[in-house]
């Protein structure tokens, strides 16, 4: 089934470790027309809870947003403002936008936004944007399947990134039934491999890898047609089609290179979409410091039956890789869920519809929900208290599959492939193993199996009023 909105890396957050704004956390989150931009910060009255402040509707122009990513400068000595970040959209650009937040987010408005500069210009829709600060290397796909890398720099004096292209590719198309997402893998102190979902030539749909040079450029072998996100956890990385969700064990990953020959097993349906339902988004939580999940959840987005974003019909599961199973996690969420981003405790954030974003509170106990709207599905400002929060909320830049986590790098949160990490996911794995493999059929695995483990409350949908 062909998604009508097929971009799901549409939320970019950042937690700073240092500077002014240690602790706050930044999310930015691309929509129909425009951007929302908000912000977070812990309380400090002891209630274990989160105000914030979510302006959206940002710089409309009538074109899609599809994409974005933080440019954080891992050269500074502190993480200061102002941040910077690059938007993608339909009209076939990355524009640089600066943001200047408030110490206090209620303080938030628009005006703390500014449009810099288109620095990319496409032949076709943005599809996805990574930037790795370490390297400062910027991984740019197109939505016809044309792939660029770009090295960023930063001025001593501003901090304003500047822009030059280290190569382009226009070898691969976009699958017809497939989303583009990339993931970072292998970096071991080098610039990591980029793959990327959803492309393809005239005679190949799989997984395909590319380096910062674009000298190292082919599709992985073993891996599956029309797939839609793609995501690593410790015990392997999980890939979706809109029908099923499949895992390569660690142990069969070779992560200290990236080549076609990296991947030594095939791919294993370990969960399937219920009836009607179509898979669009994937995030890895760690759920770090919760016993019951001591192997994470691998959340799951998508919507129910057609992809009305006027409609309920936004879905998020969770699997759990060491039992094997995926309960419903909330449903009825107003639009499709379109993008999933987590951080590396027991937090993630879900866009949906047109405009809506969420929170999500793995850890808060039975007395507070899963999770929180704090953008409704339409253009408007919200602020609000998030209470229950456990763990800290700490969201990177981006997320890179490793062979070994080494020393913390800025704005990176390292996910390490681990064969020892896979524990009871191998018996999920080979309960699975009679699944159909096929990209665009629906897996054997029994659906109606499907419990809802978590006992989520909706999300509510009307936030306190914003500035």
């Amino acid at each position: 089934m062909s998604n009508p909105y097929p971009y799901n890396q549409q939320i970019a957050s950042y937690t700073p470790a240092s500077g002014d704004f240690s602790g706050y956390t930044f999310v930015v989150a691309t929509c129909a027309n425009g951007i929302s931009v908000g912000e977070m910060m812990p309380t400090d009255d002891g209630s274990q809870s989160l105000t914030y402040q979510f302006v959206s509707g940002i710089d409309s122009n009538g074109d899609d947003n599809t994409t974005v990513t933080f440019l954080v400068n891992p050269d500074a000595s502190e993480q200061n403002a102002p941040f910077y970040f690059l938007a993608g959209s339909s009209a076939n650009h990355l524009i640089l936008y600066s943001f200047t937040p408030t110490s206090n987010p209620g303080d938030l408005t628009s005006d703390c936004v500014t449009q810099v500069q288109t620095v990319v210009t496409l032949d076709t829709p943005v599809a996805s944007s990574v930037f790795y600060p370490t390297t400062k290397t910027l991984y740019v796909v197109g939505r016809n399947g044309d792939l660029s890398t770009w090295s960023v720099d930063f001025d001593t004096g501003t901090g304003v990134p500047s822009f030059a292209q280290i190569a382009s590719n226009n070898a691969y198309d976009n699958t017809d039934a497939g989303q583009i997402q990339v993931l970072l893998a292998g970096n071991n102190g080098n610039s990591p491999y980029a793959i990327a979902t959803g492309l393809c030539n005239s005679t190949i749909s799989e997984l395909l890898y590319f380096d910062a040079s674009l000298e190292q450029v082919g599709f992985l072998n073993g891996t599956l047609a029309g797939s839609v996100a793609i995501a690593a956890a410790p015990s392997g990385l999980y890939m979706a089609t809109s029908t099923a969700l499949y895992r390569l064990p660690s142990s069969q990953i070779d992560l200290s290179r990236v080549s076609a020959s990296m991947f030594d097993g095939e791919w294993a349906a370990v969960a399937a979409a219920p009836s009607g339902v179509t898979l669009t988004s994937l995030a890895y939580v760690p759920m770090t410091g919760n016993d019951s999940y001591p192997a994470g959840i691998v959340l799951m987005g998508g919507y129910d039956g057609s992809a009305d974003n006027g409609s309920n019909v936004g879905v998020i599961y969770a699997y759990n890789p060491v039992d094997g199973s995926c309960q419903l996690v909330i449903d009825g969420i107003s639009g499709p869920v379109y993008g999933l981003l987590s951080d590396n405790s027991t937090h993630g954030m879900y866009s949906n519809g047109s405009t809506g974003l969420g929170f999500l509170n793995f850890d808060a106990g039975p007395d507070a929900p899963i999770a929180t709207t704090l953008v409704t599905n339409e253009s408007s400002s919200h602020n609000g208290l998030i209470g229950r929060i456990l763990r800290y909320v700490v969201f990177a830049t981006v997320i890179v599959a490793t062979a070994v986590a080494g020393a913390p790098e800025v704005g990176v949160e390292a996910v390490e492939v681990d064969a020892a990490a896979e524990g009871g996911a191998d018996a999920a794995e080979d309960a699975a193993s009679d699944a159909g493999t096929g990209g665009s059929e629906q897996s054997d695995i029994d659906a109606d199996a499907m419990s809802q483990q978590f006992a989520a409350e909706q999300p509510d949908e009307t936030p306190t009023a914003g500035v």
